[in-house]
């Protein structure tokens, strides 16, 4: 089952695209853990807590290699509290079939936002390297309805690829 997990600002929100199920974790009665392949949420207060188990593989977005990788990514939600943007700015990248930086390494340094309005899906990969529909960290659909959001705090190289020739951008905005 695809699971999609994503961040808000004040919840991380969990949508299971098999059944349509959604739920949304408050941060601040939510703690975070690592166990094995799975991601662990323990929700609530001192009197009740309610756990929730997710195999890395079975998350779709964020997308990760290891369960330690998904619990970063995850923690680094958790951390959106102090400091913050102070600035922001658009950049696009046009549709192309050949990966190409999106983002320079320390060209968003409280993290960044990306849209695909194109006509394409496209890969993102957090890191260098190239991008492909074999290495990526998340897949975004064309059409614009979904968003990702990098981890809070990231500033790392992005890099991009188009899944096929087409029209269109993805839009990124870039928080400083």
């Amino acid at each position: 089952m695809a699971i999609q997990i994503t961040n808000n600002t004040n919840t991380i929100n969990v949508f299971w695209t098999g059944n349509g199920d959604k739920a949304s974790f408050d941060k601040d009665k939510l703690t975070i853990e690592l166990e094995g392949d799975y991601v662990q949420f323990l929700d609530g207060d001192n009197k009740t807590v309610s756990e929730h188990r997710f195999l890395y593989s079975d998350v779709t977005i964020p997308s990760t290699s290891s369960a330690s990788e998904l619990y970063d990514s995850l923690i680094g939600f958790m951390n959106v509290t102090e400091g913050g943007s102070t600035s922001s700015a658009i950049d696009t990248v046009a549709v192309t079939e050949t990966s190409v930086q999106a983002l320079a390494d320390g060209a968003a340094s409280v993290g960044a936002s990306f849209v695909n309005l194109s006509n394409a899906d496209v890969y993102i990969l957090l890191g260098s390297g190239t991008a492909s529909d074999t290495n990526y960290t998340v897949k975004l659909k064309h059409g614009g309805d979904d968003i990702y959001e990098t981890p809070y705090n990231y500033s790392g190289a992005v890099q991009v690829v188009f899944a096929h020739s087409g029209s269109g951008n993805l839009v990124i905005t870039k928080f400083n």
